[in-house]
């Protein structure tokens, strides 16, 4: 019994022993592979703790500086974004905002199909585009709520151009008794028409039909899409004296120049829509007209059925086109018609 009893006292002094070395190195170990112990810092991670915010950008590449683009051409704006943010387009004049050129807003695709407007309008109401060499091109990315997230713009100017007008091959109506000539295309319609008097009052133009002479004096309605009625009288009914055209809910009046050369004075009124200016006349009811009075007006007044005063008003020359309401489709051609028209009475 006794010597059973020193060998299991000499096995648990081995285990004890055993255990403490293996204690011993791992305690060795854990300093020898220490941060710390190798005077290494320690890094913590952090990459629930922060958030990076990719900011969104964008960078016009064309038009960037000394491209040409004449009115009436077709042209690629073109840019890069890291982003799918709504892009606006808009037009700059010497530094400062002009127009918008697309809308609605589009999704930053990266290029926006443009045919170079003849007219524009922004903050000081519409007018023609005009031509010059201090354009620049400005791309705003949109944020959800309206604001602009970022923008860029060309790195120098452009120039917008006056259109290339082919009328080599167009016709020319002159006429000297009114001391007026105009170009039309070779394939579009003129007619003169006389009055019950026998005298030339109005030519016609159109790209598909003019009236016939009969229709003429029996439909209340212009013979051709435009015409050029001259010695032509202007008569409103007024409590007092008139002597200027005023804007209304229903005419936007301006002063412009057309002609060659823009060399013709004129005063333009534009009335959107007829049959919401209160024409009676089914015809005018679905058209839109813009009129150009040319030359010094000689007003007379004349007593009305009512006694009222009637300013009667007569100008050298004024020239009207009606089209539908919607119709743009002959707007660029009946400007550059507008364009070739000289007076020398």
């Amino acid at each position: 019994m006794q010597k059973q009893k020193g060998i299991s006292t000499l096995s648990v002094i081995i285990i004890i022993i055993a255990i403490a070395i293996v204690a011993i190195g791992g305690v060795f170990i854990y300093q020898y592979s220490s941060p710390k112990a190798n005077n290494q810092p320690q890094v913590q991670n952090t990459q629930n703790n922060t958030s990076q915010t990719v900011q969104p950008s964008i960078t016009i590449t064309s038009p960037n500086g000394g491209e040409s683009w004449a009115i009436g051409s077709n042209q690629i704006i073109k840019w890069q974004s890291t982003s799918t943010k709504a892009v606006v387009v808009n037009l700059m004049k010497n530094g400062n905002f002009l127009t918008s050129l697309n809308n609605p807003k589009i999704q930053s695709n990266g290029y926006l199909n443009l045919t170079i407007p003849n007219k524009i309008c922004g903050g000081d109401g519409c007018g023609p585009l005009q031509p010059g060499s201090d354009y620049k091109i400005q791309v705003q990315l949109i944020n959800n709520d309206g604001s602009t997230a970022v923008s860029d713009m060309s790195d120098n100017n452009f120039s917008i151009v006056a259109p290339i007008v082919q009328t080599a091959d167009w016709k020319t109506y002159t006429n000297s008794q009114y001391g007026f000539s105009i170009k039309y295309p070779s394939d579009w319609k003129i007619q003169e028409y006389k009055d019950s008097k026998n005298i030339m009052r109005t030519l016609a133009i159109d790209p598909v039909y003019v009236d016939t002479q009969s229709e003429y004096h029996s439909i209340d309605a212009p013979a051709g899409m435009l015409t050029a009625n001259f010695n032509y009288d202007y008569n409103n009914n007024y409590s007092v004296p008139e002597t200027s055209f005023s804007s209304n809910n229903y005419q936007e009046v301006s002063q412009v120049n057309i002609g060659e050369n823009n060399s013709i004075s004129a005063v333009k009124i534009f009335i959107p829509d007829n049959g919401a200016a209160g024409t009676p006349n089914p015809f005018w009811r679905t058209r839109k007209s813009t009129e150009y009075f040319i030359g010094q007006n000689k007003i007379t007044y004349i007593g009305g059925p009512n006694g009222e005063k009637i300013a009667k008003r007569n100008y050298p020359l004024m020239i009207n086109y009606v089209t539908l309401i919607s119709d743009t489709k002959y707007d660029q051609t009946i400007d550059e018609i507008l364009g070739t028209l000289k007076v020398t009475k």
